[in-house]
């Protein structure tokens, strides 16, 4: 803290709230000696993740790799176009990091630690790598500390990596999100059945809302890279969804429902979260480090000196070339694509809640309220049910 400018009573007040504190262990009404807690912060306290994360906040500055921390959960990531490299060079960047942790008298915890290869060559699937933690403080008393951290599969048992709530394959399917997803929706759908015939439908919407609509929500910039194939497992989903809310039945149109009720379908959804992104970032309403993800056409050709005159496109948003279907989907394309697509008058809004109501009402306006349905003998039409 004193490196980071903190000085004078504030600095005082620290210390006195830190220093000379003791702890010790009860069972059963017998208590043990009391140590003093020569490091560390008191748990379960409102300081406590403040005093941490000023603790470790300059461990990114140790390393060339692309560090992100969110609390205690600490994601490391690099690149490559060769397998071989890529480990050499991770496992140089690790012995820093491991340094760093030693210094602060931190260490990792091999059993908690996993790594993941992203990558559409089974090759690389196959590939042998190796990746260590080096917790040794090179003392001859020192046990051996040094541990081969566990790698992700595309054949292990589960071969996914959790990150915030998010499940990461190697092959980034987002199959086994999707599967996650669908079995809470299946839990949610179970209480809305349970209760249609009881609730009025403003009550079921809420329910909605409250059991169901949030785990759509969530993540969805990241998980709607998904195939629709996969998506459509959940949008079947949210149909049943609406129809159980609205109280018609099975077989009924769910457009017209979607805009009775206003509520987004899935693939909206994940569009409104993707502009929200972007909206954001481009009005500097999110962390400093998304500022500059995105940049104009203009800005991009004045960088690449390949700019002589204006054109028609200068103002819209650059998107980066592409050459498989999975990183169109990802929000690096598709950010950009769907903010270019967007009115100017919804461009322009910088308050973040009332650009959220007319990205909203976009996209609600494009829902008919009257199906012109191309079925022959379709249920709900022909047989008027």
């Amino acid at each position: 803290m004193h490196k980071l400018g903190i000085r004078g009573l504030e600095l005082k007040w620290f210390r006195s709230y830190l220093h000379l504190r003791k702890q010790f262990v009860s069972i059963d009404g017998d208590n043990s000696d009391k140590l003093l807690i020569e490091l560390g912060v008191p748990q379960g306290s409102i300081l406590g993740p403040l005093l941490f994360l000023i603790y470790i906040n300059d461990l990114p500055e140790c390393s060339d790799l692309f560090i992100r921390l969110f609390a205690d959960d600490t994601v490391i990531m690099d690149a490559d176009s060769s397998i071989t490299n890529l480990t050499l060079r991770v496992n140089s960047e690790f012995k820093k990091i491991c340094t760093f942790f030693r210094e602060n008298g931190l260490s990792l915890n091999p059993n908690k630690t996993q790594y993941i290869i992203f990558s559409n060559s089974p090759t690389v699937h196959k590939s042998k790598t190796e990746i260590f933690i080096n917790n040794n403080n090179n003392d001859e008393n020192f046990p051996d500390q040094i541990h081969e951290i566990k790698r992700i599969l595309p054949t292990d048992p589960d071969p996914t990596y959790k990150y915030l709530g998010i499940l990461f394959d190697p092959d980034l399917s987002f199959k086994h999100q999707i599967a996650k997803i669908s079995t809470r929706l299946s839990h949610a759908l179970y209480i809305l059945r349970t209760v249609k015939d009881l609730l009025p439908e403003k009550i079921l919407k809420n329910l909605y809302y409250t059991l169901f609509h949030c785990h759509l929500v969530y993540g969805a910039e990241i998980w709607g890279s998904a195939s629709d194939r996969l998506l459509n497992k959940i949008y079947q989903k949210q149909k049943i969804a609406i129809r159980l809310i609205c109280g018609k039945k099975y077989n009924s149109h769910t457009e017209p429902l979607f805009k009775k009720t206003e509520i987004l379908k899935l693939h909206d959804i994940i569009k409104f979260t993707r502009i929200s992104l972007m909206q954001e970032s481009i009005q500097k309403l999110s962390p400093v480090t998304m500022h500059s993800i995105w940049i104009k056409n203009r800005d991009h050709r004045i960088l690449t000196n390949n700019y002589v005159r204006e054109l028609r496109n200068d103002n819209d948003y650059m998107i980066p070339s592409f050459r498989i279907d999975l990183i169109k989907r990802t929000p690096l394309i598709d950010c950009p694509s769907l903010w270019n697509e967007l009115p100017p008058e919804i461009q322009i809004v910088r308050n973040k809640i009332e650009f959220k109501s007319k990205l909203k009402m976009f996209f609600m306006n494009k829902l008919s309220e009257n199906i012109q349905c191309n079925r022959l003998l379709c249920p709900s039409c022909h047989l008027n049910i």
